[in-house]
C-alpha cells in the first residue's frame, strides 16, 4: 500500500472564529479531531505510513500526534518552516521521505473510497509512471466544479476562470509520483492545483471516477453537515 500525505497547513479563513486558535484538521467532528477520522479510515484501508504537512499552528498538530496512538501506524508531522510553501511546495519539501508513488489527501476532506482499488488501477490500468486524480460528478452541487471530463480523460483542470462545461470536481485524493514533482518547475511556493493543471496539460495524469460523495469541513455549513454524517453513521 502506498503511504499517505495529508495536507494540513491551511488557515481555514472561511470558518471564521471556529478555527481562530485551532488548526482546521483538529476541529472536533462528532467528538474527535477531524484528522483522526481521516487517519483511522486510511488505516482500515491498509495504509501504514502517514505524513502530515502542516503550516498554521504546527505545534498543536505535533502535540496531538505525540499523544495519538494507533497500532501499526507510523505518523510523521512535517512543518513548512519559517515560510509557507503552499500545498504543492509542502509535498516537494518531503519528497526524499517518500517512495516513487504515494497518496495525497486534502486535510479538510473525508472520502469513503477504496484505496486498494485505486492502487490496483494505478499499477495495472494506466501507465504507473503517471499520476492519478480522483474526480466526482458534482455539477457544482457540493462545491464549484472545476474539471472538464470527456471520454475517460481530464480535458481541463482549473481553479480560476471556471467554465460552464465543467461538471466534475477534484475529489480530494490523488496518487502522485516523484516524476510529477521533478518535472514541474517551480521556485519553492506553489499549490497542488497548479501542478494538476500542468499534468493535465501535458497528459501526465489520469482520472479515476469516484461514485460516493465526499464530506468536507471548509465552511461552517459543510462542517455541520459532515458532523451530522459521522454522528448518524459512526456513533
Amino acid at each position: 500500500m502506498y503511504p499517505l500525505v495529508i495536507l494540513a497547513g491551511g488557515m481555514a479563513k472561511r470558518l471564521g472564529n471556529i478555527s481562530i486558535d485551532i488548526p482546521k484538521c483538529l476541529i472536533p467532528v462528532a467528538g474527535k479531531p477531524f484528522i483522526d477520522w481521516q487517519v483511522e479510515y486510511a488505516a482500515k484501508q491498509g495504509v501504514k505510513d502517514i505524513y502530515i504537512c502542516s503550516g498554521w499552528l504546527t505545534n498543536k498538530i505535533e502535540e496531538h500526534f505525540n499523544e495519538y496512538k494507533h497500532k501499526g501506524l507510523n505518523i510523521t508531522v512535517v512543518a513548512d518552516g519559517e515560510e509557507l510553501l503552499g500545498t504543492g511546495g509542502a509535498i516537494s519539501n518531503i519528497l526524499k521521505m517518500l517512495p516513487k508513488s504515494f497518496f495525497v489527501l486534502y486535510g479538510d476532506t473525508y472520502l469513503p473510497i477504496d484505496f486498494k482499488a485505486l492502487v490496483d488501477f494505478h499499477k495495472n490500468k494506466i501507465n504507473s509512471e503517471n499520476s492519478l486524480l480522483t474526480i466526482y460528478k458534482n455539477n457544482s452541487k457540493l462545491d464549484v466544479s472545476n474539471i472538464i471530463y470527456e471520454n475517460n480523460f481530464i480535458i481541463k483542470y482549473i481553479k480560476n476562470k471556471l467554465e460552464k462545461k465543467m461538471r466534475h470536481i477534484d475529489y480530494g485524493l490523488s496518487i502522485m509520483t516523484q516524476e510529477a514533482f521533478t518535472t514541474y518547475k517551480h521556485d519553492g511556493f506553489f499549490d497542488l492545483g497548479d501542478l494538476y493543471e500542468f499534468l493535465v496539460e501535458h497528459k501526465l495524469i489520469h482520472p479515476y471516477l469516484a461514485t460516493e460523495r465526499f464530506y468536507e469541513i471548509g465552511t461552517p455549513e459543510s462542517l455541520a453537515e459532515t458532523n451530522q454524517y459521522f454522528l448518524k453513521n459512526f456513533l
